[in-house]
C-alpha cells in the first residue's frame, strides 16, 4: 500500500518542476524580446534604483498628501536642508537629550523611553548624571561651597544662573572685555600688574566657572605672587597645579611689613593691635621724608581649589601651612588626604565633593583622617562622595561647636546634616 502511494507521487512532483522550468524559460525569453524591441538597456537601471530608493519615497503623490504647492510639487522628494549649528544660548538651539538612570536602565526622556540594549555596569553609573562636567552650571555648582565663604564683590555662583536673564554687574562687563581683548598669555601677564588684587581674583573666579584658563593664562595672571589676593584656583583639564607655586607660597607668608605682637601668658597680645598699629604709624612719620617706604608684602596663599585636575603626592605634601580654605573636587585619582591635618592645620572649610573614590569602603580615607587637630574647622563638604552620615558623628565628636557636614547621603533627610546628638562625646559631660 505503501508502495503505491510513493509511486503515486513521484511522477507529480516531476511534472510541477517541469513546469516551473517551462515558466522560467518562457519569462526569460519574453525579458529578451523586450530588451530587443527597446534596444537599450535604459529601463533596467530605472527600474533597479526604483527598487532600491521606493522605501524613501511616500506611498502617495506629494501633492495629494501636502497639497498643490507649485511646480516643486510636481517632483517626488523635497530637499530636506540641514538644520542650522547653533551654539550653546542661541536662539534654536536644543540640547542633547538627557539620559538619567531609572531603576539602574540607562532611559531617555518621554517619549523615547529606555536606551535599548542591556544594563550598564555600576561603574558607568556617573556617566549619566544629567549634567554635563564642561558646563558653566557644573562648575559653578562644584565650587559653591568653596565660594561661599569667601568675601567677594561678585556672586559668581548666582550668575552661573541668571547672567541670561538679569543684568551683570559692572565688574563681569570689565572682565569680560578684558579676557577678550587680552586673550594670550603675554598680553594677559603685561596688563595683570597693572590690576589691583582683588580685581585679579575676580577675574580668576569668572574664568575658573564660565572659561577656565590654561596653565599660561593663569599663572600669567596670578603674577610673580603665585596666586591672586592669596586666592588660587585652578580648573581642569585645562590647568595644572604647579610645584613651584607652592613652594613659592610657602615663603610669601614669612613675609610682613612689622613684626606679630608678642602674645602674653594667657595667649592673648601683650599690645593691643590697635596700638600696634599707631605706634608703626609715628615711627613711619618720625622718619625722614626720602626714606623709602617698606615693600609691598603679598599675603600668603590662604584659598585653594582643584577642580577636575590630578594631584599628585609631591603636590599635597607641598601645600603651605596657611591655607584656611582647602576644595579638592572631583580628582580624578585617590589622593591621600589623611595627610592633611597634619600639612593643614589652619583649615576652617574643607570641601572634599565629587570624589566618588571617597566613598569605597576598601580606601577607607576618611577612616584614617584625625579630626581632631581641626580644631578650627567649620564646613566639611562631601557631596557626591557616597559617604553615609556616620561621618557627621565622627567629625563633631570631642568638639563644642559642629561642624557643618554637607552632602552626606542620607534616605529621609536633607543633605544638609549637622550633628547634634553627640553630648555624650563633648568634654565637661
Amino acid at each position: 500500500m505503501k508502495d503505491s502511494r510513493a509511486e503515486h507521487t513521484q511522477p507529480t512532483a516531476i511534472a510541477a518542476r517541469q513546469v516551473n522550468n517551462l515558466l522560467n524559460t518562457l519569462r526569460g525569453e519574453q525579458f529578451r524580446h523586450s530588451q530587443n524591441v527597446r534596444r537599450s538597456p535604459a529601463h533596467i537601471n530605472i527600474a533597479r534604483s526604483a527598487a532600491l530608493h521606493s522605501h524613501n519615497k511616500p506611498t502617495l503623490p506629494f501633492s495629494q498628501i501636502f497639497g498643490d504647492t507649485g511646480p516643486e510639487a510636481e517632483s517626488d522628494v523635497r530637499p530636506v536642508q540641514p538644520a542650522p549649528f547653533r551654539n550653546p544660548g542661541q536662539a534654536g538651539h536644543r540640547p542633547r537629550q538627557p539620559v538619567t538612570l531609572i531603576e539602574g536602565v540607562p532611559t531617555y526622556a518621554y517619549p523615547n523611553g529606555a536606551v535599548p540594549g542591556p544594563r550598564p555596569p555600576k561603574s558607568w553609573s556617573v556617566l549619566f548624571s544629567g549634567e554635563e562636567k564642561n558646563e558653566p552650571a557644573w562648575r559653578a555648582s562644584a565650587l559653591s561651597l568653596f565660594l561661599r565663604d569667601l568675601p567677594s564683590s561678585i556672586s559668581h555662583a548666582e550668575c552661573s544662573t541668571t547672567e541670561q536673564t538679569t543684568i551683570p554687574p559692572l565688574t563681569i562687563h570689565c572682565i569680560r572685555i578684558l579676557i577678550s581683548l587680552y586673550d594670550t598669555p603675554e598680553d594677559l601677564g603685561e596688563i595683570a600688574q597693572y590690576i589691583s588684587p582683588h580685581l585679579r581674583r575676580e577675574i580668576m573666579r569668572w574664568c575658573a566657572i564660565y572659561r577656565p584658563m590654561t596653565n599660561g593664562k593663569l599663572y600669567a595672571l596670578c603674577g610673580n605672587e603665585g596666586c591672586a589676593d592669596g586666592e588660587l584656583i585652578v580648573v581642569g583639564p585645562e590647568g595644572t597645579l604647579r610645584m613651584e607655586i607652592l613652594k613659592k607660597a610657602k615663603g610669601t607668608g614669612s613675609l610682613s611689613r612689622s613684626p606679630a605682637p608678642e602674645k602674653g601668658g594667657d595667649g592673648e597680645p601683650s599690645t593691643p593691635i590697635s596700638q600696634a598699629v599707631l605706634d608703626w604709624d609715628e615711627e613711619v612719620e618720625s622718619e625722614d621724608w626720602d626714606v623709602p617706604w617698606p615693600a609691598y608684602a603679598p599675603p600668603p596663599l590662604t584659598a585653594l581649589a582643584l577642580l577636575a585636575t590630578p594631584l599628585s603626592i609631591s603636590a599635597l605634601f607641598s601645600f603651605p601651612p596657611t591655607l584656611t580654605h582647602l576644595a579638592l573636587l572631583a580628582i580624578p585619582q585617590p589622593a591621600p588626604v589623611h595627610r592633611l591635618p597634619h600639612l593643614c592645620p589652619l583649615l576652617e572649610v574643607l570641601d572634599l565633593s565629587l570624589n566618588s573614590w571617597l566613598g569605597d569602603p576598601t580606601e577607607s580615607t576618611l577612616d584614617r583622617v584625625e579630626w581632631k587637630r581641626w580644631r578650627q574647622l567649620r564646613v566639611l563638604g562631601l557631596r557626591e562622595c557616597g559617604v553615609g552620615p556616620d561621618i557627621a558623628r565622627i567629625v563633631n565628636q570631642s568638639r563644642w561647636a559642629d561642624v557643618e557636614v554637607v552632602g552626606v547621603v542620607e534616605a529621609r533627610s536633607p543633605i544638609m546634616y549637622t550633628a547634634a546628638a553627640n553630648n555624650d562625646h563633648r568634654p565637661g559631660t
